[in-house]
């Protein structure tokens, strides 16, 4: 019994303790998204930079969330050391480029000259940890050729895991989890309009 309660003592410590100092996050991608030579199959079209639309409770620039104790307050940031808003305008390239489309980046519709274009605004990419630690992203992507709109969709991408060192490690993995959901769920529902789009 008092060896229990030692070790009870020991993890609470441990739990407080992980729940300081700013996590720094790399943004990456997971397997079905690494860069690799593609050969395309299927015709070009564009992705331009998304809009950012983050809202600040949920976290803007570089700040992706806290980290919050037992009692639910903040003690620590988690931050990407990347830009949030490429990094989810680049998961789009990948994974239109995985369905065998030759993609160009842009940084706005006007620039792609005349080809059907992968627009948008992240509305979020946020996680925290306080019982569970969690990523989430959020965008509402249309896509458009020579300002007529052909298509829109809300894409989202979710990961959680148990909170154990919730280090910044943690956090890369849980990110690259739900980047790879995000891409999942929205590059399909684009695929069929972009298609359609270069039949005209």
């Amino acid at each position: 019994m008092k060896g229990l309660r030692v070790a009870l003592v020991l993890l609470a410590l441990i739990a407080n303790g992980c729940a300081f100092g700013t996590r720094r996050v790399n943004l990456t991608y997971g397997p079905s998204l690494s860069q690799r030579d593609h050969q395309p199959t299927h015709g070009a079209v564009a992705v331009a930079r998304l809009r950012d639309g983050r809202i600040a409770s949920q976290g803007t620039g570089e700040l992706l969330g806290k980290v919050r104790n037992g009692y639910g307050a903040p003690t620590a940031s988690v931050v990407a050391n990347q830009d949030p808003v490429l990094w989810v305008s680049e998961g789009i390239v990948r994974g239109l480029r995985n369905e065998g489309l030759a993609v160009r980046r842009v940084e706005s519709p006007a620039d792609a000259e005349g080809l059907p274009t992968v627009t948008g605004t992240l509305t979020r990419a946020s996680g925290g940890m306080y019982m569970s630690m969690d990523a989430n992203i959020s965008a509402d992507i249309s896509v458009e050729r020579q300002g007529s709109p052909l298509a829109s969709v809300h894409c989202d991408g979710r990961a959680t895991k148990v909170a154990w060192t919730v280090s910044a490690e943690e956090y890369r993995g849980l990110f690259e989890a739900a980047m790879t959901d995000f891409v999942g769920h929205c590059v399909p529902q684009l695929v069929p309009s972009l298609k359609q789009s270069m039949k005209q």
